[in-house]
């Protein structure tokens, strides 16, 4: 059964209020080096459905649900040893990254891997809505290049590195991980969006949590983001 990655009707040009904007034929970042690769933890939204058993999903009914509901979000499948995320956009999947016990691969080969697991019945399914810029801050995450990378935390003033950022107008994201945790924090032309850990993936105002995974000395930090793209492109 084909599946299809996007609507097949190119809707009305949303504004990012509404939905991020997504467009077919935008090039897309350049791939990072496998070494960097990472199924980062992503928030928790609004749950649309969620412990969904994969054997009872139509993965191309879902799809085409999602489409007609413009949703933006993402769906994570997870299972024994493997998590899947497809990130969508105003209905579109404009990133997938599938992990499989830290082999992680991306975009086409991501997707066709998540309908598999769906089709053999593996995993549980969950469909979650973001707002928009959340969205494309998640794809900046997932797809864009370091601008700094493993600064350890006994080297770093977290405070002053965050209060530095915002000052640069940096929109991305600042990964914090140790052995035990990770750590993100959301920016947009530098105003904080949010931040969330693996143990508390609900988005808070407050990033004592990512701050405090740098009381560990071994810690690491990395910034990762770039220029706002003023379309997410349709993963094709």
């Amino acid at each position: 059964m084909s599946r299809r990655l996007g609507p097949r009707m190119k809707p009305a040009s949303p504004t990012e209020k509404d939905h991020p904007k997504r467009r077919r034929g935008d090039q897309r970042p350049a791939s990072r080096p496998p070494g960097t690769m990472a199924l980062y933890p992503v928030p928790i939204g609004k749950s649309l459905h969620q412990g969904l058993t994969a054997g009872f999903v139509d993965f191309p009914k879902l799809l085409r649900s999602l489409a007609r509901d413009s949703h933006s979000g993402y769906v994570r499948l997870k299972g024994d040893g493997f998590t899947s995320v497809l990130l969508f956009a105003s209905g579109a999947v404009v990133e997938a990254i599938h992990d499989v016990d830290g082999q992680v691969s991306t975009g086409t080969g991501a997707f066709s891997a998540f309908g598999d697991r769906i089709d053999f019945g593996e995993g549980d399914l969950d469909v979650i809505q973001l707002a928009p810029e959340m969205v494309t801050g998640i794809y900046q995450l997932l797809t864009y290049p370091s601008t700094y990378e493993r600064l350890l935390a006994r080297f770093i003033k977290p405070d002053a590195l965050l209060e530095y950022l915002g000052e640069q107008g940096t929109s991305g994201a600042v990964i914090v991980r140790n052995k035990a945790s990770v750590g993100i924090v959301m920016f947009r032309d530098g105003r904080i969006l949010g931040s969330y850990t693996d143990a508390a993936r609900a988005v808070s105002d407050s990033t004592a949590a990512v701050i405090a995974i740098c009381d560990d000395p071994t810690a690491e930090i990395e910034v990762r983001g770039g220029e706002i793209p003023a379309a997410l492109p349709v993963l094709d």
